[in-house]
């Protein structure tokens, strides 16, 4: 998911389509992420709440670049949770690898948040690679269910697990 989120970052950058950057330099980005993908981790249950480690979502980055989105990259993320099964709140965190190939480059890092209601609101951390090296990047990702109907396009007309709105500050 964070992979996702730094790719259109990058894309963003190369095709002069983000905002300013501001006073100190960063530089705010926003897309859309869709996992279209998932492997289960080891699953264990325990006072009425579901703890998994080593979740892998393959998810699709997309951008709005001014005619509509377009796919800039790909993130791989490694997810685990603990969620109560009666509440569906709880916490969740990873990694993730956001690769953007036609930019030659990647971003690495962590993110860490709440769940409630069974949807997830992140921050994220990652380092830049490539030519985005040395390249800082921080975001907030805010997960909503959409509708194969409304957007199972993100997915190439397959099922769209989830999907995150994220807003980052890539520092140069």
């Amino acid at each position: 998911m964070m992979r996702l989120t730094v790719a259109a970052v990058a894309a963003a950058m190369v095709v002069g389509v983000v905002a300013p950057a501001s006073a100190d330099g960063r530089v705010p980005v926003e897309w859309i992420q869709a996992t279209c993908g998932i492997v289960g981790g080891d699953e264990r249950m325990s006072g009425g709440a579901l703890h998994v480690r080593g979740e892998a979502h393959d998810d699709v980055i997309w951008m709005n670049l001014g005619a509509g989105y377009v796919m800039v990259g790909t993130n791989e993320i490694g997810f685990d949770y603990d969620v109560s099964l009666k509440t569906l709140n709880g916490r969740g965190g990873g990694t993730f690898l956001a690769d953007l190939p036609g930019l030659g480059s990647s971003f690495t890092g962590h993110f860490n948040g709440g769940i409630k209601g069974g949807m997830l609101t992140a921050q994220a951390v990652g380092d830049g690679s490539g030519a985005m090296e040395g390249a800082k990047m921080k975001a907030r990702i805010v997960q909503f269910q959409p509708s194969d109907e409304e957007l199972g396009w993100l997915c190439d007309g397959g099922t769209v697990f989830k999907a995150v709105a994220v807003s980052a500050l890539i520092r140069p």
